[in-house]
């Protein structure tokens, strides 16, 4: 029997095949009616090839999870349980353009500061993202503040199609075991329009005289964000 989250991985994965499994399907009818020439079997044979091809296809889906899990027991990537397929790693230059992909539309909407190419490849080591099937679906980053034992989380984004899958929540406890294996004591945020979210998940409010000196000199009163913050443990 299948758990809740392979049935899963089977169906949704399944499903990017169809087209493929479709047209294995039809070449393998027609191959078949030529060679038996017994036409009154057409339907139970186009039903058939229908069906096996995506059962093939499932079963290659549900393989590949198992070698995902495998390589996550063995420490090569972490993985995120509530997607498979799914592993949070450190973002390299080549992963500019994915992060770029997923907080602009948040930048443009004002929950975002904006930050350009030339900006973003210089800090892209403070960068951790979220990979699903080799395609960039979130992001986040770290920027610390060694003297003050205080870190700032930046720029944590999720694609739309993926907020429901537990990444965020995923990337922000990897930027906080980030933060502790530097020595960092506490961790802060600026938020506009997503404090709940935060405030779900340990952080309290706080005030801008509270941030550290670097970060204080450069804070956009303007923009009005909310400072929250939380205490690592």
């Amino acid at each position: 029997a299948l758990s809740l989250a392979e049935e899963k991985t089977y169906f949704v994965t399944n499903a990017r095949y169809v087209i493929p499994g479709a047209v294995l399907s039809v070449v393998s009818f027609v191959a078949a009616i030529v060679m038996s020439g017994d036409f009154d079997k057409i339907l139970p044979a186009a039903f058939m090839c229908v069906w096996l091809s995506g059962w093939s296809f499932g079963v290659y889906a549900l393989l590949r999870q198992t070698i995902a899990a495998w390589r996550s027991a063995h420490g090569v990537g972490t993985m995120i349980a509530a997607a498979p397929l799914a592993q949070l790693r450190s973002a390299t230059i080549d992963d500019v353009g994915g992060i770029l992909a997923i907080i602009a539309p948040l930048e443009d909407q004002g929950v975002l500061v904006r930050r350009s190419r030339e900006r973003l490849e210089m800090e892209i080591e403070r960068f951790v993202v979220a990979e699903h099937d080799g395609v960039i679906i979130g992001c986040a980053a770290l920027y610390a503040f060694p003297a003050a034992k205080t870190g700032e989380l930046a720029a944590l984004a999720v694609d739309p199609d993926f907020r429901r899958e537990g990444y965020g929540e995923a990337l922000l406890h990897e930027i906080e075991q980030r933060a502790r294996k530097l020595r960092l004591s506490r961790l802060f945020v600026l938020t506009t329009r997503t404090a709940g979210w935060f405030v779900e998940r340990g952080f309290v409010e706080s005030d801008p005289a509270r941030l550290p000196k670097q970060k204080r000199d450069l804070y956009n009163w303007q923009r009005r964000s909310l400072v929250y913050e939380k205490t690592l443990t």
